[in-house]
């Protein structure tokens, strides 16, 4: 005689296996308790949602297409830092920054005027790569988390160097 497996999870998300013989009819063993409710199968889901798996992948190859295939001098120094995509995965917010010696806003507006220039290219190519039923509409953004940093680390340096001299 046969037996089939019926696994349980808890909300202590353990599991029990309870066998059931092949004569046992299933509908009623199913009734009530042991059918998983929609948290159980929340918890039990993978830990990244779609959209972070499809940010991810639009960031690496928008990072290999910036670096092999866009030769628009606008983006020579520019660096894709993350992409964030809306749930519904129709549009990502890309965000960059550049690095140079030159005036940091104009050469941010450039950038975004770069990649504006390029997106119906960056659409195309994204678009065969990914593999996705809707190409989510692009907007570029500055990451001034850099600055912010950099700001901070400046900060910390200056009072470091007063504690010095003070002693």
């Amino acid at each position: 005689m046969t037996s089939r497996a019926i696994y349980k999870v808890s909300k202590k998300r353990t599991c029990s296996v309870t066998l059931l013989p092949e004569n046992n009819s299933f509908s009623r063993f199913f009734s009530g308790r042991y059918q998983t409710r929609p948290q159980e199968r929340r918890k039990l889901m993978k830990p990244f949602k779609r959209a972070d798996r499809v940010a991810g992948q639009i960031q690496k190859v928008l990072s290999e297409l910036l670096h092999r295939d866009i030769k628009d001098p606008r983006l020579n120094m520019a660096t894709i830092t993350g992409v964030k995509i809306t749930k519904d995965l129709k549009i990502a917010y890309v965000y960059f920054t550049t690095s140079g010696s030159s005036d940091k806003n104009k050469r941010n507006q450039d950038a975004i005027e770069g990649f504006n220039s390029a997106l119906g290219y960056i659409k195309r190519t994204l678009g065969g790569q990914l593999g996705l039923r809707y190409m989510p509409n692009i907007k570029f953004f500055y990451d001034e988390s850099f600055d912010y940093g950099s700001k901070i680390d400046s900060l910390l340096k200056t009072i470091e160097t007063k504690d010095e001299k003070g002693n």
